[in-house]
């Protein structure tokens, strides 16, 4: 049996994710966390009949620390996985250069899932994402829109700059000159270019579209999230996983790897 810590758990994603953990009957819930402060520590959480009280670390035992909080939140809790507490598995967006080389660092002791969208039909997006940007390469304008509800703080999206780096992996280049909306006289669109839109708005859990704009022809792949089911049980995928995984940095192709063969 599987022992999983939730960080951000009273939120949105860390609900849904308890919701779902009847469906894992090898996974248990050990302890959530919540930010200092938060008037929802000392409440009482439960999950397939067991019940657990909020607090403000993940100092409880644990086998993995599922992290939906914030950027200052997952740091912290990149540091307890360094000791060798925990494996973590991370779906916070948002996350900048000191983030990306403590994952590193934590990767070489400890499984360390990192994924800006732990759904299977978005990680199949950026599959087809690439190799549709690998064969229609530069003739084809890219344009990248996402939609998220009112409450979402970072822009764009995770979700949205993995697919940027999905068009630019298949291209093979990462020299292509990004935008990032549109306003004024801005010229004609320059060649190779890709341009990134962030909509925010009501309670929309994900919408992404790849645009692929030629001569005479357009294509567009889009994966619409209508709940945060896909997302919730991708991270559940991702912590059983990473439980028993090598010590290393993986993302969500390496679960999906795994979970055809289940």
């Amino acid at each position: 049996m599987t022992s999983i810590g939730i960080c951000g758990i009273t939120g949105r994603m860390g609900q849904m994710i308890v919701s779902l953990l009847d469906e894992f009957d090898d996974l248990r819930l050990a302890g959530g966390v919540e930010a200092p402060g938060s008037k929802m520590i000392g409440t009482s959480v439960t999950a397939s009949s067991q019940t657990i009280t909020v607090g403000d670390t993940p100092d409880f035992p644990m086998d993995v620390l599922i992290d939906f909080s914030s950027p200052a939140a997952t740091k912290e809790n990149l540091k307890q996985a360094a000791a060798g507490r925990f494996a973590l598995v991370v779906g916070t967006t948002g996350l900048d250069k000191e983030h990306e080389s403590l994952i590193d660092t934590v990767a070489k002791s400890r499984a360390v899932l990192v994924a800006p969208n732990m759904s299977l039909g978005m990680n199949i997006l950026f599959d087809l994402v690439q190799r549709s940007a690998q064969q229609l390469g530069v003739a084809y304008d890219v344009e990248i829109v996402e939609m998220h509800h009112r409450h979402k703080k970072d822009a764009p999206s995770g979700s949205a700059l993995r697919l940027l780096k999905a068009v630019q992996d298949g291209r093979g280049t990462d020299r292509d000159t990004v935008g990032y909306g549109r306003e004024g006289m801005t010229g004609e669109r320059k060649a190779g270019s890709i341009q990134v839109h962030a909509v925010r708005g009501g309670d929309v859990p994900g919408d992404h579209t790849v645009i692929f704009a030629g001569s005479g022809e357009r294509i567009e792949l889009t994966h619409r999230a209508t709940s945060r089911v896909c997302f919730a049980r991708g991270a559940l995928q991702a912590a059983r996983f990473a439980a028993t995984a090598q010590p290393g940095r993986y993302t969500m192709v390496d679960v999906l790897s795994v979970e055809e063969r289940r």
